[in-house]
C-alpha cells in the first residue's frame, strides 16, 4: 500500500510542541516496521531539509509547497494555498491520484491535500478550543470552528493520542465511535540517557551545577499554565527556605513573553527560575538527567509527552489532576488542582521532605513506562492506516 504523509505544517525548531517528536517518532517506525508500504512525505520549502534523514528507509519526499523562503505562511496564507489544491483535486489532477496514493495520513490534524475517493486518515491531539476559548482570540476560534465542521466531512478515521481525547471526539464533535482508535505516545528515542561529562557540561553552561531544580519543559502557551506555577513557586520558597529548589522552564517562546517576564519579577524570582528557551536534544536531554522531578501544572493536555519522558529518566512527577494527564501518569504522580496554588505548593513539600515518597514514585513510573510501548505504537497506527486502505 501507498501512504502520503502530510508533514506540511511542521515548522523548524519547536514551536509545533510535543507532536512534532511524535511524527519524526512514526516515520521512523513506519521505515524499520512496515516494509511491505510504501511511504511518501509532502513537505514544505520550510521543512524538506528535516525529513531527509529518513531516505535511508526508502522514504521519498515530495515538496509541494515551494512559496518564497523569505516568510512561513500566515493562517490566511494557508487558507489560500487549501483553496488552490482543492480545485487541482476537483479536476482530477490532485498531488495524491497523481502519485498513485492508496491512502493520506495527517498527523497535524489538517486534511488540507484530501482527494474525494481516497481514504484520509488525521490524528486530533486534543479539542482545546473547545473547552478554554478565551485562550484563543476571535479569530482563530471562528478558524478552528470551521476546521472542524468541515473536517467530519472529509476524514474517514481518527486517531486520538489518549482515551481521554477519544471521548471528546465523539462526544464534541460527533465523530462515530468505531472510526476513532485511541493510541498512547510512546517513549520516544530522540532523548538518550546523556554521559556524566555532557550533563556535567550543560549544568555548567546554564548555571545548574549543584543546584537542586525541577524542570518543566512546556511552551509559553496560555493553558500551560506558568502563571499559576509561578505563584504557587512563590509561595513555597517563601515559606520553605531550607530546600533552595529551583524552577527550569524549557520551551519555545511564544507572544505572552512579557506577561510571563513580569510576574517573574513582580515576585523576585529572577534567582529562582530558569529560562531555557527551545533546547537541542542533547542539551535537553542533560537537563532532564540532571532535574529532582517534573512538575506539570497544565490545565489542559491531550496526553502529555513530559510525563512519559519524566518516568523515562526516573524522575517522579507532581502533575494537574485533570484531563489526559492522571490517564498517563497513573501512580507515578502526586495530583493536584492546577487552580489552586496552595495545592502545588503542598504537592512539592511532600514530595521534598519524605524519601519514600520520592522513591515510591520512580518505582511506580518504570512500572507505569510499560504501557507506552515503541512497536506497540507504531504496529496500531499501521493497522488503521491498512484498515483505511481497505486491508484487513
Amino acid at each position: 500500500m501507498k501512504i502520503a504523509i502530510d508533514v506540511t505544517p511542521i515548522l523548524p525548531g519547536g514551536e509545533c510542541g510535543g507532536v512534532k517528536q511524535l511524527v519524526m517518532e512514526l516515520i521512523r517506525g513506519f521505515g524499520e516496521r512496515a516494509s511491505l508500504d510504501t511511504f511518501v512525505l509532502m513537505t514544505s520549502f520550510y521543512n524538506d531539509e528535516i525529513f531527509r534523514e529518513y531516505e535511508k528507509y526508502g522514504i521519498r519526499r515530495i515538496c509541494i509547497r515551494k512559496e518564497s523562503p523569505e516568510r512561513l505562511p500566515t493562517l490566511w496564507g494557508r487558507v489560500a494555498n487549501r483553496a488552490r489544491m482543492k480545485i487541482k483535486s476537483y479536476f482530477g489532477h490532485g498531488v495524491l491520484r497523481e502519485n498513485d496514493i492508496s491512502v493520506l495520513f495527517c498527523p497535524m490534524t489538517a486534511p488540507t491535500y484530501h482527494e474525494t475517493g481516497i481514504p484520509t486518515v488525521s490524528i486530533v491531539c486534543d479539542l482545546q478550543h473547545l473547552y478554554y476559548p478565551t485562550f484563543f482570540s476571535a479569530a482563530e476560534l471562528g478558524h478552528r470552528n470551521n476546521f472542524y465542521s468541515q473536517f467530519k466531512k472529509r476524514v474517514d478515521y481518527v486517531i486520538s493520542i489518549s482515551e481521554y481525547t477519544k471521548k471528546s471526539i465523539v462526544e464534541k464533535l460527533s465523530f462515530p465511535d468505531g472510526k476513532v482508535f485511541s493510541i498512547p505516545i510512546c517513549v520516544q528515542s530522540r532523548l538518550a540517557i546523556p554521559s556524566p561529562e555532557l550533563t556535567a557540561s550543560v549544568l555548567g553552561e546554564f548555571s545548574l551545577t549543584g543546584k537542586k531544580y525541577c524542570i518543566y519543559p512546556a511552551n509559553l502557551w496560555p493553558h500551560k499554565n506558568h502563571k499559576i506555577l509561578f505563584t504557587a513557586f512563590n509561595m513555597f520558597t517563601k515559606q520553605y527556605l531550607n530546600y533552595d529548589l529551583h524552577l527550569v522552564l524549557t520551551g519555545a517562546k511564544i507572544e505572552n513573553n512579557k506577561i510571563i517576564d513580569d510576574a517573574v519579577k513582580q515576585m523576585d524570582l529572577g534567582e529562582k527560575i530558569h529560562f531555557m528557551g527551545y533546547l537541542a536534544e542533547d542539551e535537553l536531554s542533560a537537563i532532564w538527567h540532571g532535574s529532582h522531578f517534573l512538575i506539570f501544572p497544565s490545565l489542559f493536555e491531550g496526553f502529555g509527552i513530559p510525563l512519559v519522558e519524566a518516568m523515562m529518566y526516573g524522575k517522579p512527577i507532581l502533575a494537574s489532576n485533570v484531563t489526559s494527564i492522571p490517564e498517563v501518569a497513573g501512580n507515578a504522580a502526586i495530583y493536584f488542582d492546577p487552580r489552586k496554588p496552595d495545592e502545588i505548593v503542598d504537592a512539592l513539600r511532600k514530595l521534598l521532605e519524605n524519601e519514600e515518597v520520592y522513591n515510591n514514585l520512580v518505582n511506580n513510573g518504570q512500572r507505569q513506562i510499560r504501557n507506552f510501548n515503541f512497536n506497540d505504537m507504531v504496529d496500531q497506527y499501521i493497522a488503521v492506516l491498512h484498515r483505511a486502505g481497505g486491508h484487513k
